[in-house]
């Protein structure tokens, strides 16, 4: 890589990051649902663009029981199929490994999906058909419980 292509490759995620930060700063200032779902599109286009992904989820609790979660925010890189629509009251009995390893607030990441086929074989099935290769996901807390969309 060239000098100057690196220095464009820094600018570009030194932009993005001041986005997500000022993204996160805003979010405590919204006086209604639509401010919150501009930044919130806001962070994850952001987000999407620091890390070089083709696509930047939320998911939520679609229940009080907590038995399924619903993807609510979606951004989508150019040319990326958005997967909202498929990702739906998804029982939580297809990522069993997750929703353990998310109440620990660890954080998963994975760099070759083919290598959790057999460890995660409920994960690996659901991410397989989004054409997923790798990941990062990261629970969401807010005042020590887990993102919870019911309040």
């Amino acid at each position: 890589m060239k000098t100057k292509e690196i220095q464009e490759l820094y600018q570009i995620k030194l932009h993005s990051m001041d986005t997500i930060l000022h993204q996160i700063s805003l979010m405590d200032q919204v006086e209604n649902e639509q401010e919150l779902s501009e930044i919130i599109h806001s962070l994850l286009q952001a987000i999407g663009n620091y890390t070089g992904a083709d696509r930047v989820y939320v998911f939520d609790w679609e229940t009080d029981q907590k038995d399924s979660l619903s993807n609510t925010f979606e951004w989508c890189a150019d040319g990326v199929a958005p997967e909202i629509d498929n990702l739906q009251a998804i029982p939580v009995s297809s990522m069993p490994n997750w929703v353990k390893r998310f109440e620990n607030k660890e954080v998963i990441v994975i760099h070759d999906l083919e290598a959790t086929k057999n460890s995660e074989p409920e994960e690996y099935e659901l991410l397989k058909t989004q054409e997923i290769c790798s990941l990062i996901a990261v629970p969401i807390y807010a005042n020590h419980q887990m993102n919870d969309s019911s309040g």
